[in-house]
């Protein structure tokens, strides 16, 4: 015969572990939505902040802290690698080396907990191509396009992964053919609710796509 009190209970301590699962994911995306936006802020928001650079040391270790949390998941450690590039442009010293070193670091540990992510290839494609190559550093324009197109692969709407090509197409000299990526980031931009993260690329968007049509069409 059929244990029905038992079943009741199996049922019960079952919507248990569910609702603190679903709790546990809606707490860990609050962190990381706390994060991003605290980043923004800084990035976009702080420009004449004295204690810029010390908010976004701070933060570096919220991050951490996060990512120590929830080892198997790559998108802590995306951000604490887009905290440490923001350090490292904040620093202006050779200590910013070590900061983008490490961003790497973390951004292939990301890359190999979760390949099929759009935001760990566009941010690791960036970083190859805006750090120094051989010998200060390990900017590569080839590693940096293959991420960057494996990056579109995955999400070829995604704003940061149109924004990141057409960037890196005009810094590599070819601004016509970063126009259209460009002009597709700026559209992916006004498709989605703005936030401080959007509107602040909407503004780096803004002007590479000036910045594109003007090299590209020169009077």
């Amino acid at each position: 015969m059929f244990n029905f009190p038992r079943i009741g209970l199996i049922v019960t301590a079952a919507l248990t572990l569910i609702s603190g699962g679903v709790r546990a994911v809606e707490a860990a995306n609050g962190e990381i939505a706390h994060i991003a936006d605290t980043w923004a802020t800084l990035k976009y928001l702080r420009d004449g902040d004295p204690r810029r650079l010390a908010k976004a040391l701070d933060l570096e270790q919220e991050a951490e802290a996060l990512a120590r949390r929830q080892p198997g998941s790559a998108e802590p450690l995306l951000w604490q690698a887009n905290i440490l590039c923001l350090t490292a442009e904040l620093m202006h010293s050779l200590g910013s080396l070590d900061k983008v070193n490490k961003a790497r670091m973390l951004l292939e540990k990301a890359e190999a907990l979760d390949p099929g992510s759009s935001g760990v290839q566009a941010q690791l494609g960036s970083l190859y191509y805006e750090v120094p190559g051989w010998p200060i550093s390990f900017g590569n324009g080839g590693r940096a396009e293959m991420h960057l197109r494996r990056a579109l692969e995955i999400a070829p709407d995604d704003m940061d992964a149109n924004y990141f090509m057409g960037d890196f197409l005009l810094q590599k000299g070819h601004p016509a053919d970063a126009i259209p990526y460009l002009e597709k980031a700026l559209a992916a931009a006004h498709a989605v609710m703005p936030t401080t993260i959007v509107e602040g690329r909407l503004q780096e968007i803004a002007h590479a796509l000036n910045e594109s049509h003007k090299r590209a069409n020169p009077r």
